[in-house]
């Protein structure tokens, strides 16, 4: 059975900017409360009102010339369009950012938008194009001594190198984008990183170790309440309970998945949801509703 690669879509979230302990102006304010509140809904799955904010971020900046944040803001309305697979307004976006960063010498903004770029040709299938845009945007972030962003880089280079086949090298990136993230203390980064080190043993057939890696990153979304990657770690857990034939186990693991995917209403997740709930009922003989 084919393994679903989801967790690409954890990484995108990094993207969304640090807030500054200076006081800004009341537009700047303003356009950074909405970027924030895009953030926000972007994290519960409601892209339509992620991109409403980001939208109406992205024009207050532009009536001030504030570049940075412009950048800032069409790279974030760029992740909600890769999320809603509208790849080309996607790309668009993420290339007027990549400009912007050039222009205004922010090797940090040029890093986001080369990594976010680097997504849409790995989507599109061009996998090497994809790989020369994540290690250009991990010698900017390494320069800069970015680590968070090295190791949002490093991790989608290990999904980069799963997606050819080199599972033992994509694992390599993805230990080190783990390392990285237990320095810093990122959680979400270092749950993703987790469940993506838990996909490539999956697919090896190591499926003891993948249940052990899904079941860290659980724990650690668990902790920090964050919805869309708990969705995501229980449908993982059952669908190895699946592979390995435990299937009361894996009907459970695929319930408690659908319900979190229903209250955060991401219908793409809780039709797989369903489906597999489906499949398994079938196969122990139980009646399909």
């Amino acid at each position: 059975m084919k393994i679903t690669k989801i967790s690409i879509l954890f990484i995108l979230v990094i993207l969304i900017g640090c807030g500054s302990a200076k006081i800004l102006p009341e537009k700047k304010t303003r356009a950074y409360e909405l970027s924030q509140k895009g953030s926000e809904y972007y994290s519960k799955a409601d892209s339509q009102k992620a991109l409403d904010y980001f939208k109406r971020s992205l024009m207050i900046n532009e009536s001030i010339d504030n570049r940075e944040g412009i950048a800032r803001d069409l790279n974030n309305i760029g992740t909600v369009y890769y999320s809603i697979k509208e790849m080309d307004n996607a790309l668009k976006c993420f290339q007027e950012a990549l400009k912007i960063g050039e222009e205004i010498h922010d090797s940090l903004e040029k890093g986001v938008s080369l990594n976010n770029i680097g997504n849409v040709l790995l989507k599109k299938g061009d996998i090497k194009g994809a790989i020369e845009k994540f290690q250009e945007a991990l010698r900017l972030d390494e320069g800069a001594g970015n680590k968070e962003g090295a190791a949002v880089r490093l991790n989608n280079l290990g999904i980069a190198y799963n997606s050819s086949g080199e599972r033992d090298r994509a694992l390599e990136f993805y230990q080190k984008a783990l390392n990285i993230n237990k320095e810093v203390k990122n959680s979400r980064g270092t749950a993703n990183n987790l469940s993506n080190i838990g996909m490539v043993y999956e697919a090896k057939g190591e499926l003891e170790s993948a249940i052990e890696h899904y079941r860290m990153a659980l724990e650690i979304d668990k902790q920090i309440e964050y919805s869309s990657g708990i969705g995501i770690d229980l449908y993982n857990i059952g669908h190895v309970y699946e592979g390995m034939g435990e299937l009361d186990k894996a009907l459970s693991f695929y319930e408690r998945a659908f319900k979190v995917n229903e209250r955060l209403g991401v219908k793409e997740r809780t039709d797989r949801d369903l489906e597999s709930i489906k499949r398994i009922q079938g196969a122990m003989g139980k009646r399909v509703e």
